[in-house]
């Protein structure tokens, strides 16, 4: 779920977008975005062609919604 957090967030932040794709360790640091080891590890794998990728595939309507009921 972090990871989903940071991409949503680039794609309604663009200054925070910026900041993704330039560092994306500095970037979750800076705004203290918790994160685990692994999803750590997956962003900072992440080129800048892939994350920008990522960010532009969110859509932000369906990621904005939270559900009423969960199972």
């Amino acid at each position: 779920m972090g990871i989903e957090r940071v991409l949503c967030l680039a794609a309604s932040d663009a200054a925070f977008r910026d900041r993704l794709l330039d560092d994306s360790m500095a970037a979750v640091t800076e705004r203290q975005l918790p994160l685990t080891d692994s999803e750590r590890q997956i962003l900072a794998a992440a080129g800048r062609l892939a994350l920008a990728a990522m960010v532009a595939g969110i859509d932000l309507p369906r990621h904005g919604r939270r559900p009423l009921m969960r199972s």
